[in-house]
């Protein structure tokens, strides 16, 4: 499998509702972006990346894990292990409008917007407790503060 083909595989994971065919500009970014770890926690999701969607998509390339790809494992891991679902398609709309991609549809798609918010969200998540934790753990202040 080649590089496109995973992140149309990725795309179709997450596109419950045919959503994805007005982001293709900010997903291709999230998916050239690299992950950087900001703790040592951090570096279990680039792990996730490995274990969760490459190896199960076959995909063996060998660049670094994406920004993207993070996302969708931390999607995956809440779907799967803490809410007991099988879609993580839900969850990765609710984290995207979190922190302000859903603005970045195709038609507005900018480069100075995108940074600004990978920039302001690196963390991926609005948790004013999460700015000096891993993004799990900030996964899981969101959920209690939003749906607990």
């Amino acid at each position: 499998m080649n590089r496109d083909e995973y992140l149309e595989n990725l795309r179709e994971l997450i596109d419950d509702s045919g959503r994805i065919s007005e982001y293709y500009l900010v997903t291709t970014e999230l998916f050239n972006t690299e992950f950087i770890p900001k703790t040592e926690m951090d570096k279990s999701r680039i792990e996730d990346v490995y274990t969760k969607l490459r190896e199960y998509f076959g995909y063996d390339g060998d660049e670094d894990v994406s920004i993207f790809e993070v996302i969708i494992t931390l999607c995956l891991r809440t779907a799967h292990d803490i809410i007991g679902d099988e879609d993580p398609s839900h969850w990765f709309w609710l984290y995207f409008e979190n922190w302000g991609m859903d603005k970045l549809d195709d038609e507005n798609f900018n480069v100075v917007d995108f940074d600004y918010l990978i920039d302001r969200y690196c963390r991926m998540f609005k948790c004013n407790r999460s700015k000096n934790i891993d993004i799990y753990r900030a996964m899981l202040l969101y959920l209690s503060d939003n749906f607990v």
